[in-house]
């Protein structure tokens, strides 16, 4: 199944073209958030991170389903990212 991800602020991907903050993850069925930061390489503490699935606040262990989009933050950011 096809996840869209939107990476804000220090959980965005540093590649050699800059800085990644949407990324189109493949997750097989019954595949979760954790398993999406997992496959992304991300490491970040989960009491201080915000996982939001289509508007809605979710954690980790959210079992995510085709075409959904997962926002990954950390609890306390500003700005624009």
């Amino acid at each position: 199944m096809q996840i869209k991800v939107h990476l804000h602020t220090v959980l965005q991907l540093k590649t050699e073209d800059g800085l990644v903050r949407l990324v189109d993850v493949d997750l097989p069925e019954g595949g979760t958030a954790r398993d999406v930061m997992s496959q992304l390489g991300i490491e970040y503490p989960e009491s201080a991170l915000l996982v939001v699935v289509n508007g809605r606040l979710a954690h980790l262990d959210h079992i995510l389903q085709d075409a959904d989009e997962l926002h990954l933050m950390p609890s306390i950011s500003g700005g624009i990212g």
